[in-house]
């Protein structure tokens, strides 16, 4: 059993294969767990923007993503001075990643089914 996980941020969904299995009476069943939920959203928002990504894109989702992409580095970077870690911090070299997509809208809210199998991923203004 699979269900996708849709965004309006960007145009492809997200595969959630079920790892659960349930057992009633004497009928088998798998079911996707809130796990399988978050890891497999974990996995592709972590994932490396493509240009065919970029390519399936309005211009204003682009921008969006920009800034979003800096602000993850600006935060990162606090965030490693202010714990004395000496790792490099995001580059401008540095891919930006697919949850940088989501622009402003990145805290999860959750998933909201819109039809057999195919689900909406809630996600709502985070603070930076």
């Amino acid at each position: 059993m699979t269900i996708e996980v849709r965004t309006e941020a960007f145009k492809w969904g997200v595969d959630v294969k079920a790892t659960g299995w349930g057992k009633m009476e004497d009928f088998e069943f798998a079911y996707v767990s809130v796990k399988d939920v978050l890891d497999a959203l974990y996995a592709d928002l972590r994932k490396e923007v493509r240009s065919c990504d970029v390519k399936m894109m309005s211009g204003g989702w682009v921008e969006r993503a920009g800034v979003a992409w800096r602000r993850r580095s600006e935060r990162l970077s606090a965030l490693q001075r202010k714990n004395g870690l000496r790792r490099a911090s995001i580059r401008e070299g540095e891919p930006m990643r697919r949850v940088d997509l989501l622009g402003e809208k990145f805290r999860f809210h959750g998933i909201e089914s819109l039809e057999d199998g195919v689900w909406a991923l809630r996600v709502e203004e985070g603070a930076y």
